[in-house]
């Protein structure tokens, strides 16, 4: 398979890199980021309303990110051709974005904490034998726009320390038919000198990598795992999808299974909780809420959303006592499904979809510009759901009264065009019964 033509094929929660995951960024204010086939959209779900950062113009919106000082925002768009996507900063509240980068097959884009840099986590351009879709890590530098390769032979998934000097992520050592073994490392952005503090073997792309706002804990995703230069006696066997979860601490460098089955997690704002999420064969899972050393974990809620098709869709905090994620909803008259926004409390009370109050506030937003593209791919958290909408206003059209039908501009042309044929054959046949019928002529 070319790289221009890599599909996002999902085998567990985390996916292959090459596209991007539905995911939602949150500021301090609790405000969340959106990308929708209509644009660009700030959202309060304690207020309600909305604010729109950029319209979708010809391209389609996929992914966006706050800046870590909430005065900047990246916003990233498919370009309409395979796999390109362009990326550009805005200063907010608005002003005209600035594109600083365009590439193919990108999966992840994460702002360091001073805000100076922007890495992106993309297939690497060299391919490896036995080994599909390795990825690569750029940086690009803001002040200049200056782009980067910081590492190659790397995974999709990768933290920023924060000093913004280093990142945490899995440097690749060998391969062997989908599975590797590597590295957990700190990565210096300088120097690009790396100090391993961990041994894993993965498989396919499946590697979460979550680092702790106070730097001490790092917790990922492997089959196996132990100290730098272990012996791992290989890959563990494991029921169903799931990977285990692993966390390494800075303080004895010791590195502890966790979790037997969460593909992901993620840390609390304040650092003292973990979002863990499984998931099953169906693209369905669950949400656990556990202590911040994985210890303690207890159930939040089934029947979450994780992956549909090709796309996955990630959980995650909107505050230190709530998180969202996403459902599915069928589309009525129609086999589609679209997604749904959900909020929960950490203690499994005042569960709520906020989805139809977002959707109201962007078509108040929207409703004077004009209509998106209905044959175009769906963004996130889409309204209305992924349904043509030729096919809508044909089911609506079979619906119509007799009379609404007959008085309708189709309806009217119809009845026109038939009166006239009607008439010209009643011209003809009316001629042709009074012409005059000629005598024969008698023989002299």
């Amino acid at each position: 398979m070319s790289k221009s033509s890599l599909a996002c094929l999902v085998g567990s929660l985390l996916f292959v890199a090459g596209c991007f995951p539905v995911e939602l960024d949150v500021n301090g204010n609790s405000e969340l980021l959106v990308a929708r086939q209509e644009g660009f959209f700030v959202y309060d779900p304690a207020s309600h309303k909305a604010s729109m950062l950029l319209a979708a113009k010809g391209e389609r919106p996929v992914f966006a990110r706050f800046a870590p000082d909430g005065r900047q925002a990246l916003l990233v768009t498919n370009t309409r051709s395979i796999d390109e996507y362009r990326f550009a900063v805005m200063n907010l509240p608005g002003s005209t974005p600035r594109t600083i980068y365009t590439g193919r097959n990108t999966a992840l884009a994460l702002f360091s904490p001073d805000g100076k840099y922007l890495a992106v986590s993309r297939v690497a351009e060299k391919e490896r034998k036995n080994a599909a879709n390795i990825n690569e890590i750029l940086l690009i530098d803001l002040a200049n726009d200056i782009t980067t390769t910081l590492l190659e032979e790397t995974l999709f998934s990768f933290r920023w320390f924060n000093d913004s000097k280093r990142l945490a992520l899995f440097k690749i050592e060998d391969t062997n038919e989908g599975a590797m073994t590597g590295y957990v490392v700190e990565f210096d952005i300088a120097t690009k000198k790396e100090k391993r503090l961990a041994t894993a073997s993965v498989t396919g792309q499946t590697m979460c990598i979550e680092l702790r706002p106070d730097q001490q804990t790092i917790v990922f995703s492997a089959a196996n795992a132990g100290k730098p230069g272990a012996n791992l006696d290989g890959l563990e066997k494991h029921a169903g999808l799931g990977t285990p979860l692993w966390l390494w601490n800075a303080k004895d460098g010791s590195v502890t299974k966790i979790d037997d089955h969460a593909e992901y997690a993620r840390f609390s704002p304040k650092g003292d909780r973990l979002l863990l999420a499984r998931m099953d064969r169906t693209g369905q899972g669950e949400l656990r809420i556990a202590n911040a050393d994985g210890r303690g974990a207890k159930k939040l809620i089934d029947g979450v959303t994780l992956s549909i098709n090709r796309d996955v869709m990630l959980p995650g905090w909107l505050n230190d006592d709530t998180v969202y994620y996403f459902t599915t909803r069928h589309t009525y008259g129609a086999g589609e499904k679209a997604l749904a926004l959900i909020t929960i409390r950490t203690d499994g009370k005042n569960q709520k979809s906020i989805q139809a109050a977002l959707d109201h506030a962007v078509r108040q937003i929207v409703k004077n510009l004009p209509e998106p593209d209905p044959n175009s791919d769906i963004g996130v958290l889409n309204d209305p759901a992924p349904v043509p909408e030729k096919k809508a206003v044909e089911r609506a059209q079979s619906n119509r009264g007799w009379t609404a039908t007959v008085f309708s501009t189709d309806g009217l042309v119809v009845f026109a065009a038939t009166t006239l044929i009607v008439v010209v054959l009643a011209v003809f046949l009316i001629r042709r019964v009074r012409r005059p019928t000629k005598k024969p002529e008698t023989p002299a």
